[in-house]
């Protein structure tokens, strides 16, 4: 069993008949605690992790059967990331989980795949709302290999959520970043210059008002993420991304505009 005492995951073993065998605690860890048996009788543990100058990171660690770490990994960028669900595992040994993401002061729904020794494959962020809670409680592996989510969005009130995704955690076919580039909106939004070395100046075009400013790799990946709020024009330091495609998505009370930009 998996759950968490005095803010650390906490895992307890017993018999079958429920009697105590043993029990962890794991220091730095926080979240909730969620666990899966492996057929060697090792353990995967899910749940969050404390990272310096990163808050709460999305943690998994692959225990042996009694309990000791073999690894441990953490994933996610600014803000607070926990993943909430029994792990799923793939018959190639990758791992699936979903979560919460908090990069501002608005949850998103969160899946992540690593492969069988933690190193992550993708992450991607979901919302029914961007501008009010999303949270994501349950993943299932379906028939066709992708993945159906539940939790709670928000349309004319606080609703259940479903969101059905492909392997790759896309929402639609053909997806290939975990923002919808499909959706980029080329005429509210101004970045500058293009390609970008040092620093990249982002400009709101319409009358509302920048709330976050999110910046994703290729990989849907959230690397960079910062509140602007009240701002129309605001610039943000890349220099120390990666040459190499991104896309930056800004948050308005209107609504999300994303566009692409290149690091050089």
């Amino acid at each position: 069993m998996a759950g968490h005492r005095a803010g650390t995951l906490h895992i307890v073993k017993t018999d079958i008949n429920g009697n105590f065998q043993w029990e962890k605690v794991y220091a730095g860890t926080a979240g909730q605690g969620f666990i899966k048996q492996l057929p060697d009788s090792t353990y995967i543990l899910v749940g969050a992790k404390i990272v310096s100058g990163l808050a709460a990171q999305a943690y998994i660690a692959k225990l042996t059967k009694a309990g000791i770490i073999i690894w441990q990994q953490t994933y996610g960028g600014a803000g607070d990331q926990q993943l909430y669900s029994i792990p799923i595992i793939l018959n190639d040994g990758s791992i699936v989980c979903s979560g919460v993401s908090t990069p501002s002061s608005i949850p998103f729904g969160l899946l992540l795949k690593t492969d069988s020794s933690g190193n992550q494959v993708w992450l991607r962020t979901y919302y029914a709302n961007p501008n009010i809670d999303n949270y994501i409680y349950d993943v299932k592996h379906t028939s066709d290999n992708g993945y159906l989510m539940t939790g709670t969005g928000f349309a004319a009130s606080q609703d259940a959520w479903v969101i059905k995704v492909d392997s790759n955690g896309c929402e639609y076919a053909g997806c290939n970043v975990g923002v919808e580039e499909l959706g980029i909106n080329n005429e509210e939004i101004e970045i500058y210059p293009n390609p970008a070395t040092t620093q990249l100046t982002i400009q709101q075009l319409s009358n509302s008002t920048i709330k976050v400013i999110h910046i994703y790799n290729v990989l849907g990946e959230i690397v960079n993420s910062e509140q602007r709020i009240g701002n129309r024009e605001t610039g943000m330091d890349v220099s120390n991304l990666a040459k190499g495609i991104y896309f930056i998505e800004v948050v308005t009370e209107q609504g999300n505009l994303r566009k692409k930009f290149v690091k050089e």
